[in-house]
Formats: structure tokens, sequence, C-alpha cells
């Protein structure tokens, strides 16, 4: 058997519906629309690129595993259809182009027990695993999740310098739960897949937020937080205010703002990095072109839709510079529109978080634009409105 066709084999879609069947006995999968991203996904993967070993592997697990968690999710709904009765309290929503400290303010605000978050080892299998909790007394997702962890430290440790990430720490929601629809743009970015990321630029966002909402409805009913906001965060939701607002009415959102061209540069050397585990070969240059094009048009829709939604909008615009040095000039504005204040006891728990999670705990995070084929020019182009529209907050 040739390489190639041992890559098709492995990333067959009817062979991986049917592996996911087989592991959990199930057989109803929910919306069918996902099918059709499912076998485009797959295509780019075998058709377009050249994955390694590894790269097969990682997308092998990673779709079984989006199938395996939809048909259980289907399977609990059935069960327990009053999960979709679940209340989601406005939320608060923090965006921002990546690498612009919208984990620092994310994680920060999720001491405060009043708020609810997803923690990765929930995002990467939002469904309950057969059996119930483990005999340590632990939920057996989060062993799961921390054998994801070891790979990461065993094959690409600087990515932990790059966004530091543990089974239990708080994370970016949008893994996963939008992704199991097979058409969200994260999905394409995992690839070096540009005809499979075209095709998912077509697609409408909102059935995904709204696929989002049932699975934070799902995972509310499973830790009995009814009542709670979530905190949501994601530099993908910069492109989606209007769907945010049609899913989330009343949510707080939070817009995080810095130097472009150190903001994306950084998430080219993070892209680097992540794609390395995929490629035998990762094209610099053409990486920094493609993460260029790819954040100048989401910030570009993001100024559309705000001037489309005027005076309908509320956001929060802070600087990662705030972020940074002094978050609660940031942290005490979004306590303040929800017309409340921080706590002193949680202002004290968010600053000893601070303190233990400094920036460069698992090294210095170096990158340069040089070594992606860019210059000052090149940003400025991408970036030409943002930057004179935010100049204050850059």
């Amino acid at each position: 058997m040739t390489e190639r066709s041992s890559l098709h084999e492995k990333l067959d879609a009817a062979a991986l519906l049917t592996k996911a069947r087989r592991l959990t006995g199930l057989d109803d999968f929910g919306d069918g629309r996902f099918r059709l991203g499912l076998g485009k996904f797959l295509s780019g993967a075998t058709e377009e690129g050249a994955l390694n070993a590894t790269g097969t592997a990682i997308i092998e697990d990673t779709v079984t595993r989006f199938l395996v968690n939809r048909l259980r999710f289907e399977a609990d709904l059935k069960r327990h259809p009053e999960i979709l009765g679940e209340p989601i309290a406005p939320p608060v929503i923090i965006m921002g182009l990546p690498r612009t400290g919208t984990t620092k303010l994310h994680r920060m605000l999720a001491v405060d027990q009043r708020f609810q978050s997803l923690r990765t080892w929930q995002i990467m299998n939002p469904a309950p695993f057969p059996g119930g909790t483990g005999t340590d007394g632990r939920d057996p997702r989060i062993a799961a999740a921390e054998q994801a962890d070891a790979m990461v430290d065993a094959t690409v440790p600087e990515l932990m310098a790059g966004h530091p990430i543990r089974a239990e720490d708080v994370d970016e929601e949008f893994v996963t739960l939008m992704e199991m629809n097979f058409d969200y743009l994260l999905l394409a970015m995992r690839l070096e897949a540009p005809k499979f990321e075209a095709w998912v630029r077509t697609r409408p966002v909102l059935p995904n937020y709204r696929y989002l909402r049932r699975c934070l409805q799902y995972l509310q009913w499973q830790t009995g937080n009814a009542g709670k906001p979530y905190l949501l965060k994601s530099p993908l939701h910069l492109s989606a205010l209007d769907a945010l607002l049609e899913v989330f009415p009343g949510a707080t959102l939070v817009h995080c703002h810095r130097d472009p061209a150190a903001a994306a540069t950084s998430f080219m050397r993070l892209s680097e990095l992540a794609r390395g585990l995929c490629y035998d070969r990762v094209d610099p240059h053409a990486l920094g072109t493609w993460v260029l094009t790819l954040l100048g048009e989401q910030v570009q829709r993001n100024l559309q839709q705000r001037a489309a939604l005027g005076q309908h909008l509320k956001i929060i615009d802070v600087a990662f510079r705030d972020i940074a040095r002094d978050p609660f000039a940031a942290i005490d504005r979004i306590y303040a529109e929800r017309g409340d204040t921080v706590a002193p006891e949680t202002r004290n728990a968010m600053l000893a978080w601070e303190k233990t999670h400094p920036a460069d705990r698992f090294g210095k995070f170096s990158y340069n634009m040089a070594q992606y084929g860019k210059t000052p020019k090149d940003y400025e182009s991408a970036f030409s409105t943002y930057l004179r529209q935010f100049a204050a907050l850059l």
C-alpha cells in the first residue's frame, strides 16, 4: 500500500463515521449538515498539502473525537430533552486579534466564581465518558486531556511558551464545540488546504453559534451552574459580532487591541509550530502571507460590522499594554458595564493568579517579521484602516 493510499484509507469519511459508531454503540449524529463539511475537510487533508504520519494520526484522532462527541451529545439530548431548556445568562465575550492579551484577561476573570468557564478537558470532550467518575474521583475526561498535554510537551514544547495550556486550564470554547460542524474557520486553519478554507469562507457562521449555544447548555446541565454567566473567548469572534448578538443577546463584548505587527507576527510563529506537527516542511514566507491575509480580513469584517451595528453595539475596547501591566484597568470597566464591582477577595485572588502565571513561565516566546518575509509596510497595508481608527490603543 502506498503512503498516499494509506492516508486516504485512514482519513475516509465513511470509515471514520463507522469507527465512531463502533466506539460508542450509537448511530445518531444529529443534524446531518455536518457531513458535507466532513467530506470536504478530509478531502483537503488528503489531497492538499502533504500530511506526515503524525499529522495523519492527529487528524484521524481529532475527527473521531468530534464524531464520538456528536453521538454522545445527541444520545443525551434524547434522554434529557430538558438540556435545551437550560437558560444561558448574558455572557462576557472576549475577542481581538490572536496574541493581544485575550488569554490572560480571560483567565483572570475566570478566577471569579460568579462566572462559569470551560476547562480544556471539557472543551476537548463536551460529552461525558460512559461510566461516570473514575476511581480516583476525577472526571476521566481530564486524563484524556492530560495525554494531549504530554504529546505536545514531547513533540513541540515551545508551543507552551506561546500559549500555555493544561488539561484543567480555562481555554477557548470554540475548540471542538464549533468545529464539530466541520465548516468553521478554525478547522481550516489546522491544514494547508486552501480549497477547503475557501469553501469554509462561503459558509454562514450563525449555525455554528447556534450549535455553540446548545453545547453551552449541555455543559451547564452537567455542572448545574444555571444562572452563572459564561466567560467566552476567541479571536475568531472578531468577524461575527452580528451572530454573537443574535445568539447571546445582552452579552458584554470586550475587544483587546495591540499593534497588529506584534500580534500577527507572534501568531505566525505559533501557527508555524502547530503546523510543524502535521507537515514535515512549513514554508514560513507562505505562512506569513496567509496569516496577514486571514487576520487582515477578520479585522476588516469587524470594522464593517461595527459600522453597520452603530449605536446598537456596546463594546469595551481595551489595550494590550493595560492587560499586561495593569489588567484591572480593563477588568473594572467590564464589571462596571455589567453594573457590578470586583469584590476585594476576588481582586486578591486575581492578583495571586497573575503572580503565579507570568507570561514567560514556560520560556520566552521569540519571533520576528523577517523570518516570515514581511516588512512594516506589509502590516500597514493589511491593517491600514484599523491602525487609524484605534491608534490610541496600539
